[in-house]
């Protein structure tokens, strides 16, 4: 989940949700505010989001403890590029991990998703298997 800027208009309870909230929240509950969410405008994803890894049992705490969110930058309304951001272990945050996002349809639960896509050649052949699947929950969400 990565906080933005992006502005809605959410339920006043979830417009107050904060990552810190999510972080304290099951998988379950979790699961129940997806639902909730909509998908985000590419042109609204421009720049720095802070970010937790939530509710995937497959992301250790190793991974949990460097990465920091991501780096969007809207090639236009359909697609764009971006990183994420680690922190490395001379303790300074880099950008790591390339990654192409457009518009697409969810691979699960239906609607459309901002996809991103790491399978480029830049990227190592672990991180490029991965593909994120990004909604939007509120202004900052």
């Amino acid at each position: 989940m990565s906080e933005n800027n992006s502005p809605t208009a959410p339920d006043p309870k979830l417009a107050a949700l904060t990552l810190d909230d999510l972080a304290g929240m099951t998988r379950e509950e979790l699961t129940a505010l997806y639902a909730l969410t909509t998908t985000p405008r590419i042109e609204d994803l421009h720049g720095p989001f802070n970010g937790l890894a939530l509710g995937n049992p497959v992301v250790d705490e190793e991974i949990k403890q460097v990465w920091k969110g991501k780096i969007f930058q809207p090639l236009g309304p359909e697609r764009g590029i971006g990183t994420n951001r680690i922190v490395a272990k001379t303790g300074e945050l880099t950008a790591e991990y390339e990654f192409v996002f457009s518009l697409q349809p969810a691979l699960q639960g239906g609607g459309e998703v901002v996809a991103l896509n790491y399978d480029l050649p830049i990227n190592p052949s672990p991180v490029r298997a991965v593909l994120d699947e990004l909604k939007q929950l509120n202004d900052h969400l």
